[in-house]
């Protein structure tokens, strides 16, 4: 049964994450268009080297945005930020009814590249700060979930609806984000940081559903004093060894979920599926059924971090992934490179496909934004999560761009591999590095990262 007291967080949490939905429409809409537009005669017809840098150049957008919205953020609320994101989706649909030209869907995708990097950088922050310790890790994971239920939405209702049918539905979700996200509180973090402490107080008694916030409004203010004593810069992101160690895992965890390989497997699933040969299923079933589990997984999986622990869902996640990717990279080197009937071995298509959604919802999917908004103190937040999406934007990037060159001159099953490799390296970091963050409050974990300094450090 859910905690009344809780309700408020829940939907808080809900209403921005539809800002995530929105953009997970943005991000894999292309996927069920991409085999027709790369069809000559095709009324949609595009070449497959354009198609790639269409499918690749939003992440462009994305590396543009993080460090301006996450200073935006900081200087208008992190509230007023992500609702300045609905216009722009907005803008962008229109532009794809108005023109189908490659160099206005250019536009278009980097326009929706802008917005993605933008709630990235600060739907987790919104999040974490008006989230309570205990359910922290659940809330950061609903984050996942309305990602991928956005990309599910794409790939059913860009099978069965026209182009006009389909862009206008993708659109109906920015504006339903907007209504219902305009309702709820700016987060009382930005609040005490601007000096608000009224609003911040009633924000902070509105999330907890009016009970006694006394206490708590007392420690967040102090923490947040004690941060923003100094002012947030590029040398705090490093300026002792807990700084670097929050930065340096950060950036590890963002490399590693974006070249294991989602971004590529969610917008080229049809393509990919499309290689394999026979089974049970055909190549849209077999798209649909991806969006599906990765959608049920990240519900399952928003309720795991707080419980088996961030550090140990992240390890997990890493090696599982590795070894996913192993298989399906041996299953489409054997039926393309070696020309086996693959036929009697379909379970290790199926095997790894179900292992790589199940071990990248439960770690490296959902715990990227959560540790972000975690490890960074207030005062270097923004900055430090912009920065984070810039990485991640950079690696998705390569990784979007490399897929159809190592498919058309290598083989599909050599991306696999690669895959296969960066998770394995990933889950040796996270094993050295990362330390258990789960069930603390966003101020004792800094306490916590504080002990591990040396003295010398300390009074740096």
């Amino acid at each position: 049964m859910v905690n009344r007291a809780r309700l408020r967080q829940y939907f808080a949490s809900l209403a921005c994450n539809l800002s995530v939905m929105a953009s997970g429409t943005c991000f894999a809409w292309m996927e069920p268009l991409t085999l027709k537009m790369s069809t000559e005669g095709s009324d949609i017809y595009i070449n497959k080297e354009t198609v790639s840098w269409l499918v690749s150049v939003i992440e462009v957008g994305c590396i543009l945005a993080p460090i301006p919205s996450g200073l935006l953020a900081d200087r208008f609320g992190r509230k007023m930020v992500l609702l300045s994101t609905s216009p722009i989706i907005l803008l962008s649909w229109l532009l794809v009814l108005f023109s189908w030209s490659w160099e206005m869907l250019t536009i278009v995708r980097m326009l929706q590249g802008l917005a993605i990097g933008t709630v990235f950088t600060v739907a987790p922050m919104y999040i974490a700060e008006i989230s309570e310790p205990e359910i922290r890790g659940q809330l950061s994971g609903h984050f996942q979930t309305t990602w991928y239920l956005g990309i599910l939405y794409v790939y059913i209702a860009g099978k069965l609806l026209s182009l006009d049918e389909y862009i206008a539905i993708c659109l109906a979700i920015a504006v339903l984000f907007a209504i219902v996200y305009f309702n709820v509180p700016e987060s009382p973090y930005y609040l005490l940081m601007r000096g608000k402490d009224n609003e911040a107080a009633a924000a902070l008694a509105w999330c907890r559903s009016n009970r006694d916030t006394k206490d708590e409004f007392e420690d967040l203010k102090k923490s947040v004093n004690e941060d923003m004593s100094n002012k947030g810069g590029w040398k705090d992101l490093f300026a002792t060894q807990k700084d670097r160690k929050a930065f340096f895992l950060v950036q590890v965890v963002c490399i590693t979920r974006f070249m294991t390989g989602m971004p590529s497997l969610v917008n080229y699933a049809t393509e990919t599926f499309a290689e394999s040969s026979g089974g049970l299923f055909t190549k849209d079933e077999l798209t649909i059924a991806l969006g599906t589990l990765l959608t049920l997984i990240a519900v399952l999986s928003a309720f795991l971090s707080d419980y088996f622990g961030r550090r140990t869902l992240l390890l997990w996640s890493s090696f599982g992934c590795a070894v996913s990717h192993f298989i399906l990279g041996l299953y489409y080197f054997m039926y393309s490179s070696m020309h086996i009937d693959v036929n009697p071995y379909s379970w290790a298509l199926y095997s790894g496909l179900i292992g790589f959604c199940f071990f990248s919802d439960i770690g490296l999917g959902p715990l990227m934004q959560t540790l972000q908004a975690e490890l960074f103190p207030s005062n270097t937040r923004a900055l430090g999560g912009g920065i984070s999406e810039v990485t991640a934007a950079a690696a998705s990037f390569v990784n979007l761009k490399i897929y159809q060159p190592i498919t058309d001159n290598i083989g599909l099953y050599f991306n696999f591999w690669i895959y296969s490799i960066f998770s394995l390296a990933g889950a040796i970091l996270i094993w050295m590095y990362a330390a258990e963050t789960a069930g603390k409050s966003l101020a004792q974990i800094q306490v916590d990262l504080k002990k591990e300094e040396t003295p010398e450090e300390q009074s740096f």
